[in-house]
């Protein structure tokens, strides 16, 4: 043991404090709020020493030494001769801090990553965790200016994230342990720090008894890794400050409530808000009292109007410079609001709440949960310009400036306490902290310390005591403090289920037939009490979070906003989740990509179940949160018709624009109508509105002039006599710039089909329209005529020709068409399964509906299993016949003109069952026309992924352009965000880069698409069949490759181009952690067909 530090250091003594389930220890500060203050302060972030073991018995057996200063290198000038192997072994290297230590080195020396979601990544015997867990001492000297500590002052040293426990020393001497990863704590050091020189280090350790308080769905991600600060905290200070900004909505006054905690020698105290004149002095705490200040304008998520103000003690330097500076002073802003429950109604400045919210972890994917200021910023831009107007802190207490970010640019916040046990469920929650008498003290700790941080924050709105802990005496001795704390904010937490002591109810992934049940006050949904439904509808309910953003998908959204704006006390929800949690990593060979569970050599994981959002892991925005954007708009649009209108009070003429404002208090004064009338696509017409402002909550209806109504107006005809297809699309959008978009950002958007298109139907080319020995102008050469009735059908070897395609002869597969290599097409009714389709927690649909099983379904294997248990990616195909037939229509002077008809039958391997495909190919005027029916036998059943034909193309196709939905891709319960029109993107832009490969891409309504390439651009037009149009898909691997492949870069060099046309497709639900696909939206076996025409030019 080096002499001069404490014997404190010893082995009892860190084992103690790994093992103790105690709130913290040492000089702790009490808990306050983060506030600007014009006190010294020293940021102690940068470089700083870190010694790394792999385990206690390494750390104990370095003994006082870990921490002992002599002969260790410089922070500034690491060894770097060192080999690798020496640094990993419990000698001084350099970290930067902020970081996770698994992160810090590319080699990972100082161990990986690791993903669990429930379980917890060692035994579980609390409060004890296994000795070979990893710690590490961080280090660093400081050196104090004279006089930095006032005359009577103290230095507090603040942390504001420390995963799981770090214990502090300074100039050799314990100061204190630091417990709770995600919630700030002081330590008074004043008797420890001197001038000059000083040494300060933290032993930080991966697990500790902490740790079963923390079990939160996330990377276990270790080390110092938010900032950490030396504060000089002058003898005239402010400690604490709640400045509470009532707001009364009756009359638009403002109250403000002070509470300010300082030294008796800081009083008087002076209150300052400038922008309201208010300037109080305050001679003592008895002084303290509400303070009137008129009329206000308050704060909501939709105007999120803040006042600065200013508390200063006595000494402090006040507005115009004056004051000897040996006080303090402290700057916050406020939001006038008030915050109440009326009945079953949670209000905000006397309006009802209605939360379109997203849970949001903390994650960069190359700095873990280490806060990236403009990244966090970036990301709140997003959720704004989506329609997102609240955030759920799912689990923990953000940094602090993200609040600040959620009080300037208006969400509501949800903020939650820095706690999850969900572990303990595997053993039926024995031993829970949650009702454990020894967690007790620390689980009040966190509740007091999260509440102090964040009270003054406008955007929160309730406090939430932590998530999947269960229940118990502990958590219902927080929500008591917090209620005693701030009487204003109601308390959350979803496992209070019987709402024994919290005032929101609310759920997780609640099916939509029990949130009826439960509104109606009856039922008993998956964790009631019996009977308790009649007591719970009295009062608020929330989705905590609902409609799971894993890989493609959620489906059903429109299903529960229906829900939501129906059901009186449903107040809305929280998509589970914002962002996914892939980190930044790459392969041996160098190539970058975004690793999940398993990925780091984890033992136990949880794979890709860390990547679910609404945003991928880079933060690009998935199409998911498009179709977010659209279902939970706050300005609806609706096209109607005026008649209908009227007998609902509303007037109007013809049709109408009827606007429904829901938000929360702002009228739609920022908003202008644009109005574009699009003939197959193209603008030929774009008007702007004539529209008032309509108030919150209201709704108007605004007159479409009949000349843009007109379908035939300006749209004019097509070449070859077709109608045009005459869409009006009317978009809300903002008229000026504002705080989180620019002018022309579209809020909110509806589109109606004025004209249908009236193809003409392409004429079949006869053979007396070949002109001897050249092409004719439809390119069907002499050639290719005497080929046209060459023998064909199984056995035949060779080409038949087409016009300008070529097939086998003996299978009738397309094999070419111009200089564009063909193969296909084929029949598929399986998908690269999504990972809604692959995963099983929840209850399957396929047999059981919705209805009679309270929504939950009934247990089953996954979709992806059924499918593959049915054999749907063994497909099979026997070419039953391929003829030359006589077409219906004749050419030129009566000759009739051939089709190419191929019989075929699919069958899954191993099964009975078929389907029966008809392709009948003709050469026309117009290109390669294809009629294709499939009809399945008798006795399928379950689903399928799609109906489809598979065209395989040679690989050099590089862009695609298409009219039709878009311009994400959309599935039959994921259709809100699409509209018809005419996008273009590149090929490799066609399918979203899920962190799982996974079917993707498709678009619904296809009218005709174009791949570019070198060898010819192909062309291929759908005409719509009993009213119906195909979808597409196209990409650079088939549904096998992609379904094999567990990571994008997995995917195999590509070879060709896949064209997906698919009759029909399967929803995409929410089952990887939620509801499956709704009935309405299953792909149930069915006939289907196709009428296509091909072209390359």
């Amino acid at each position: 043991m080096h002499p001069e530090y404490d014997t404190a250091v010893g082995a009892a003594a860190i084992l103690a404090d790994i093992s103790s389930a105690a709130p913290g220890d040492g000089p702790r500060c009490a808990p306050r709020s983060h506030l600007r203050s014009d006190a010294a302060r020293m940021d102690l972030t940068g470089q700083w020493e870190l010694r790394w073991f792999p385990g206690t018995e390494a750390l104990l057996a370095a003994g006082g030494d870990a921490l002992a200063a002599p002969g260790a290198p410089a922070a500034q000038e690491p060894a770097e001769q060192e080999p690798a192997q020496d640094r990993s072994a419990g000698a001084w290297d350099a970290i930067d801090v902020p970081s996770h230590w698994v992160l810090a080195a590319d080699d990972h020396r100082w161990g990986a990553p690791a993903y669990t979601n429930v379980v917890y990544p060692f035994p579980v015997d609390p409060p004890h965790v296994p000795m070979d867990s990893p710690a590490a001492v961080y280090r660093r000297r400081l050196d104090v200016p004279a006089g930095f500590v006032p005359e009577g002052g103290r230095a507090v040293l603040r942390t504001l994230g420390i995963e799981s426990l770090g214990v502090v020393h300074l100039n050799g001497r314990r100061v204190g342990a630091i417990r709770g990863s995600r919630l700030t704590q002081e330590l008074d050091v004043t008797d420890l720090l001197r001038e000059g020189e000083n040494t300060l280090a933290v032993r930080v350790h991966q697990f500790s008894a902490a740790s079963y308080l923390e079990d939160q769905d996330q990377w276990w991600l270790p080390g110092i890794f938010r900032e950490i600060e030396l504060l000089a905290r002058p003898a005239s200070r402010i400690d604490d400050v709640w400045l509470r900004a009532d707001y009364d909505p009756a009359t638009g006054q403002g109250t403000l409530i002070p509470e300010v905690r300082a030294p008796e020698g800081a009083w008087p105290v002076t209150v300052r808000v400038p922008e309201l004149g208010i300037e109080e002095t305050l001679a003592s705490p008895a002084e303290l009292a509400p303070i009137e200040v008129g009329t206000v304008e308050p704060w909501s998520c939709d105007t999120p109007r803040l006042y600065e103000a200013q508390v200063a003690s006595a000494g402090a330097v006040d507005g115009d410079g004056d004051g000897e500076g040996a006080g303090e002073t402290v700057t916050l802003r406020l939001g006038f609001r008030r915050v109440e429950i009326v009945g079953h109604e949670w209000r905000v400045n006397g309006t009802k709440l209605r939360l379109r919210g997203v849970n949001r972890h903390e994650f960069h994917p190359a700095q873990g949960r280490v806060f990236d200021e403009q990244d966090a910023w970036e990301g709140l831009l997003l959720m704004k310009r989506h329609n997102v107007n609240a955030v759920r802190t799912s689990h923990y207490p953000p940094h602090p400036r993200l609040l600040e970010m959620t009080d300037e640019l208006g969400l509501w916040v949800i903020d939650e306490c820095d706690l999850e046990t969900h572990g303990f469920e595997l053993g039926g929650w024995r031993g829970n902290p949650a009702d454990e008498p020894m967690w007790r003290d620390a689980l009040l700790d966190r509740a007091e310390r999260f509440v102090e941080r964040d009270k003054n924050h406008p955007s929160v709105i309730a406090w939430s005591l932590g998530n999947e802990s269960h229940t118990g005496r502990n958590t219902a001795a927080m929500a008591a403090w917090i209620h005693r704390r701030d009487p204003e904010r109601p308390v959350h937490y979803e496992p209070d289920f019987d709402g024994r002591y919290t005032d929101i109810v609310s759920r997780m992934y609640e099916p939509l037939e029990s949130m009826r049940e439960m509104s109606a006050g009856i039922g008993q949904g998956r964790a009631t009490t019996a009977g308790r439904n009649a007591v719970l509808a009295q009062r608020p309910m929330i989705q905590c979070e609902y409609a799971h953003a894993m890989g493609n998908g959620p489906g059903g959204l429109l299903e529960y906003e229906e829900a939501f704006s129906t059901l009186p006390q449903w107040h809305g929800g929280f998509i589970w989740e914002w962002r996914d949690h892939g980190l930044a990593t790459r392969t041996a060979d160098g190539t970058p990509f975004y690793g999940y569970g398993g990925d780091f050599g984890e033992e136990l994981h949880d794979g890709s179940f860390v990547c679910d959002g609404l945003v991928l892991s880079d933060g690009t925005p998935s199409p998911a949160l498009a179709e977010l954007a659209a279902v939970i708009a706050p300005v609806r649009l609706d096209i109607v018709d005026a008649k209908d209108a009227e007998a609902k009070g509303q007037k109007g003429e013809g049709r109408a624009l009827r606007v429904r404002n829901l938000r929360h208090s702002a009228d739609t004064s920022d908003l202008r109508l644009v109005a574009v009338r699009e003939a197959d696509g193209r603008a030929v017409e774009t008007l702007e509105l004539d529209a008032p402002p309509i108030p919150a909550g209201d709704e108007a209806l605004v007159n479409l002039p009949a000349a843009l109504l007109d379908a035939g107006r300006g749209s004019g005809g097509h070449d070859d006599g077709a109608a045009r297809e005459v869409w009006l699309t009317v978009r809300a959008e903002l008229a000026s710039d504002a705080a989180w978009a620019e002018a022309g950002h579209v809020v909110s958007s509806t589109q109606i089909r004025l004209a249908e298109r009236t193809p003409v139907a392409p004429a079949a080319v006869g053979r007396d329209e070949i002109h001897d020995g050249a092409p004719s102008s439809n390119g069907l050469g002499a050639a290719a005529a005497d080929e046209a009735l060459a023998p064909v059908g199984p056995g035949t070897t060779g080409e038949v020709a087409l016009g300008d395609a070529r097939f086998d002869a003996s299978t009738g597969l397309l094999t070419r068409i111009g200089a564009l290599a063909v193969r296909g097409p084929r029949l598929s009714l399986w998908r690269s399964p999504t990972e809604n389709d692959s995963l099983d927690g929840f209850g399957s649909y396929l047999d059981a509906t919705p209805e009679e099983t309270h929504g939950l379904g009934a247990p089953g294997p996954s979709t992806a299993r059924t499918w593959n248990d049915r054999h749907l990616h063994l497909l099979k195909r026997r070419t039953v016949s391929v003829r030359w037939e006589a077409a219906d229509r004749t050419a030129g002077a009566g000759h009739p003109a051939s089709s190419l008809v191929v019989n075929e039958r699919w069958s899954p391997a191993s099964s009975r069952h078929s389907v029966d495909v008809t392709l009948r190919w003709s050469w026309t005027d117009q290109g390669l026309a294809l009629e294709a029916d499939a009809s399945p036998s008798d006795g399928w059943d379950g689903t399928w992924g799609r109906l489809g034909l598979v065209l395989e193309l040679e690989p050099g196709l590089e862009h695609v352009a298409w009219f039709g939905t878009g311009p994400e891709e959309n599935y039959p319960d994921s259709r809100q965000a699409a509209r018809v029109g005419r996008y273009e993107r590149p090929l490799a832009q066609m399918v979203c880069p899920y962190a799982v490969p996974q079917e993707s891409g498709h678009r619904a309504g296809l009218r005709e698409t174009t791949l570019r390439g070198a060898a010819g651009d192909l062309t291929v037009t759908a005409l719509p069949v009993a009213g119906e149009l195909p979808g597409f898909s196209v990409r650079q691997h088939d549904e096998h490759e992609v379904a094999a492949a567990a990571h994008p870069h997995e995917l195999p060099e590509p070879h060709a181009v896949h064209l997906f046309l698919d009759a029909a497709q399967h929803g995409l639900g929410s089952r990887s952690c939620g509801p499956d696909v709704l009935p309405a939206y299953q792909l149930r076996p069915r006939a289907g067909s196709w009428s296509l025409l091909l072209r390359v030019d």
